[in-house]
This record gives structure tokens, sequence and C-alpha cells, in this order.
């Protein structure tokens, strides 16, 4: 049995949610026209999956957003099942159909289908950051060939390995991850100060991107202090040079990826110009290191990105 001060706090709540959400209903019907944004994930540690529906609507000069709802979802994910949820979520808020200008999804094929199949094909759009970041998990990854995992580009998936590895063991090992931030005070930096190195994560976008950025900051560092720590497999100087020249290929993707990310403003209208920009950037980087062993990667960079 639940305490009286739980059960009334659990009133109250309840009390205000159907207030709240009594104003965005209101507030919903008013508007002429609406974006949603639908999304699928799965969390980690209970393996439970979910779809979240978001809209989104301009208020003056400004964008705004409202949840719409959460939803737990207990069946395969087919696209039919999709769609039946989407359209439950809309459906509570009021949200005619036709009031929906786009709805924006990432590139899995169910996610696209449902929301085709409740809204139509000519208002699903897919999500720009998402196929941008597909560029360099693909350059940087594998493919398959005859069921055989095979480098894009020789030798560079294991480089990227390679690092992953180091930053794990600062993350596992308390004296490794001491040693760096001793290295660090002995060189300027405060307690407060002193960096550590970033993992990358699969997925989060640009997260390989900082890895290495960081990796590089802390070269000397790392370099040292693997001095003491003989498990730590230290990269080579022509290693360095190649992670240097991938780091300046991923940074116009990161930058890319965090101007289209903006909460408060429309982007789409950026999407042309920042693809010319990262090709740019792709090309110049190619015709510097052309004949050189990097090459290959930012012909594939800028061959994706086309």
């Amino acid at each position: 049995m639940e305490s009286p001060r739980k059960e009334q706090n659990n009133v109250h709540d309840e009390a205000k949610y159907e207030t709240l959400s009594t104003l965005v209903r209101d507030a919903l019907a008013q508007l002429p026209a609406v974006c949603l944004t639908c999304d699928c994930w799965t969390e980690s540690h209970t393996t439970t999956s979910f779809l979240g529906v978001t809209a989104h609507f301009p208020v003056e000069s400004e964008m705004e957003s409202v949840v719409l709802g959460v939803t737990m979802l207990n069946e395969a994910h087919t696209s039919d099942y999709l769609a039946e949820k989407i359209e439950e979520v809309s459906g509570r808020w009021g949200k005619e159909k036709k009031k929906v200008s786009l709805a924006v999804t990432d590139n899995a094929d169910n996610i696209k289908g449902a929301v085709k199949k409740v809204f139509g094909n000519d208002k699903h759009l897919g999500c720009f950051d998402h196929t941008l970041n597909l560029t360099p998990k693909a350059a940087l990854g594998y493919k398959k060939v005859q069921n055989e995992n095979i480098p894009n580009v020789e030798g560079i998936p294991e480089l990227i390995d390679k690092v992953k590895k180091i930053v794990g063991f600062s993350h596992r090992s308390y004296n490794f991850a001491n040693e760096l931030k001793r290295i660090q005070m002995e060189m300027g930096k405060s307690e407060g100060t002193a960096l550590r190195l970033c993992q990358d994560v699969i997925t989060r976008w640009g997260s390989t991107y900082l890895m290495l950025e960081r990796f590089l900051d802390l070269r000397e560092v790392v370099t040292l202090a693997a001095l003491k720590f003989p498990e730590v497999d230290v990269l080579t100087a022509s290693q360095f040079a190649t992670l240097r020249v991938i780091r300046d290929i991923l940074k116009p993707f990161h930058q890319a990826t965090t101007e289209m990310s903006a909460e408060k403003t429309t982007t789409a209208s950026k999407v042309i110009p920042i693809i010319t920009l990262v090709r740019k950037v792709c090309f110049n980087l190619a015709h510097a290191c052309k004949g050189s062993s990097i090459y290959s990667i930012i012909i594939l960079f800028s061959w994706r990105i086309i």
C-alpha cells in the first residue's frame, strides 16, 4: 500500500498533467500546421523499446517543441504496428493528419513505412543529420564481401580500434587515469582542468571526432604515461599523422551536425549549402594529400557525400 503522502503526490501530479495537457491540446488546435519527429529506441539496460513523437511549430520568431508521447513497444516493430502507435499518440492530442506538414524520421525502413502509412508518402522526410553521420561510419568501417568484413580503407578501422582500446583502458584503470592527470598537472594543469580521454559511442553522433580530437590533444601525455604501462600499445608517428587527417575530415561533419541540430530555428534551408561546404573541405584535403597513403580515405569520404 502506498503511503498517504505518495498517494497525495500522485493525485497532484495527475491533476497537474491534466491541466497542462489541456493547455497544450488547445494551443495545438489553434495551429494551422505542425511538423513531427518520430523515433524508436531501446533502453540498453532493460532492452525495453519505446516510440517517441514530438511536435514542432513556430511561435513568433522561434521554434517550439512539445513531446506528444513516449509509448512502450511490446510487439515486433513492423511498419503496421508503429503506424498504429503513431496514430494513437497523435489522435490523443487531436491532431488532424492534414495539419501535419512533415514527419521526420531516421532511415530505418519500419519507421519510414509507418509514417508514410499514417500521413502519406509526400509527408515523410529523412533526418539529414542521421544521413550525414552514416558517411563517417561507413567510410571508417567495414564492408561485407562474401560474408567477410573487409575494411573500406585498409588499416583504418584497426587504427580507430587501437585508440578505443587506449581510451577504454584509461576509463578502467585508476592508475593509468591518475598518471594521465599527474603528467598534465606537471605541465601546468590544475586538478579541475586536467582532461580525460573521451570514448567513442556508436549511437552518439560526432563521438569519433571528439574522441580523436581529445586523444590528439593529449598525444604527448598519453605517450609519456604509457611508458609505465606495457599493456598500452602506443601509436607510431605515422599513425598519429593518419589520425590527424581523419580528425580533420570528421571536423566539418561534426560542425554540420551541430549546425543542423538547432532547436529554436528551422534548418532545412541549410542542407544544400552545408553539403556544398563539406564536399569542398573534403576535396581540398584530398588535393593536399594526393599521393599519400591516406588519400584513399579522403576520396571515400568525398564520394560518400556526393
